[in-house]
């Protein structure tokens, strides 16, 4: 969105030109803030009328002005680092070992569970991760799996839908909809 904040979006008010889709979305379960300076946007949630006991950050780990009780580095369960380039040549926002040098854990997150899609059983064990990852033994890894919300799950089932995404992975975003019943 254009908006530089800081600001605590209201999605009934605010447009997804002003704020962004993404933030307009989280408003809706979250009290969410944006700005383009990372620090004056959780200064300002802080300050806030009901300030936050925690803070969640998208790519806070980029941020060094912030303090943290806890940096988490996700990395797609798939496809791990890409082909390891940073942007605009890869998938990665700097070099990984940059980024993990900050991480106090790394979660390895898989796509929602559907028909086309391996188990989570079927994913590469921890120790594959950890050896293609590179992770010093005291590194934690974390699992977990994306889920869509049951309740919006339900309202598109049997729905049909024309579907636009500009995720690196547009399949995944499909495959998604397919597996909660939508007829693209």
């Amino acid at each position: 969105g254009s908006e530089r904040g800081p600001l605590r979006v209201a999605p009934e008010v605010h447009s997804a030109a002003r704020v962004g889709d993404e933030a307009r979305l989280l408003s809706r379960t979250a009290p969410t803030w944006v700005c383009a300076d990372r620090w004056a946007g959780a200064s300002a949630a802080c300050a806030s009328a009901t300030p936050p006991s925690v803070l969640l950050m998208d790519d806070g780990l980029q941020h060094p002005t912030l303090h943290r009780d806890l940096s988490l580095l996700v990395v797609d369960a798939e496809h791990l680092l890409g082909n390891g380039r940073v942007l605009p040549a890869g998938p990665l926002r700097e070099p990984f070992h940059r980024s993990l040098a900050r991480a106090d854990a790394v979660v390895a997150l898989s796509p929602p569970a559907d028909a086309a899609s391996r188990s989570l059983a079927e994913q590469p064990s921890e120790c594959s991760l950890r050896r293609r990852l590179r992770l010093p033994p005291e590194m934690l890894l974390l699992r977990g799996r994306l889920r869509p919300a049951a309740e919006q799950s339900r309202r598109v089932s049997g729905a049909r839908v024309v579907a636009f995404t500009a995720t690196a992975r547009p399949q995944r975003f499909f495959r998604t909809l397919r597996s909660l019943g939508c007829r693209l």
